[in-house]
């Protein structure tokens, strides 16, 4: 029996059952020692599944092509997590509208929010009082945030320095140094 064959998967009726069952559990494994008992493959039938060549799959098998190599494999991101943003999400969307943080915040506030959260959690609180929700979810939530608007809307990011040069400088400040909102004139 050479490397590369492909070996049936106890209960299977069809060749295809079998290989699309080895190309999903290669692409879970970590390596080819953790492929389940049953099934050999070659090294390069291996790296091909796990490189994600379009057409196929590390037994060989060519079926439909997606050619996904270069983009991020969602399937890595854990799903608990993802959950719990989102019934946060969900709380500030009746408390606040839907998607209302895409509008944007200087980024020091959210900075600022992350840091609350993560200290109340720090300081033993794991829920926050008024949500009932973990304070790492919200922590997370202001980081995600802080993630999408240093691209969406980087004319807010007012931290002290950046690339050397002093960012509040840029803005208007009152007398005790607090920036003072965009487009808002002092008339005293």
């Amino acid at each position: 029996m050479s490397d590369d064959t492909l070996l049936p998967v106890p209960g299977s009726t069809s060749e295809s059952e079998s290989q699309y069952t080895l190309a999903q559990r290669i692409r879970r494994a970590a390596s080819p020692e953790e492929v389940n008992e049953g099934f050999t493959i070659n090294a390069e039938a291996y790296a091909a599944a796990l490189a994600g060549t379009p057409g196929t799959n590390a037994s060989g098998y060519t079926g439909g092509v997606k050619n996904d190599v270069d983009k991020p494999d969602m399937s890595l991101l854990p799903r608990g997590p993802l959950e719990r943003e989102a019934q946060v999400l969900m709380h500030g969307a009746r408390k606040y509208g839907r998607n209302n943080w895409r509008s944007g915040f200087d980024h020091t506030r959210l900075i600022a929010a992350a840091l609350r959260h993560l200290l109340a959690y720090a300081d033993g609180e794991d829920l926050d009082p008024e949500t009932g929700l973990c304070h790492i979810d919200h922590a997370s939530c202001m980081i995600h945030f802080l993630s999408e608007l240093r691209f969406t809307h980087p004319e807010l990011d007012d931290r002290g320095l950046k690339n050397g040069a002093d960012v509040q400088s840029a803005y208007k400040v009152d007398m005790m140094g607090n920036p003072i909102a965009r487009g808002v004139e002092d008339t005293g």
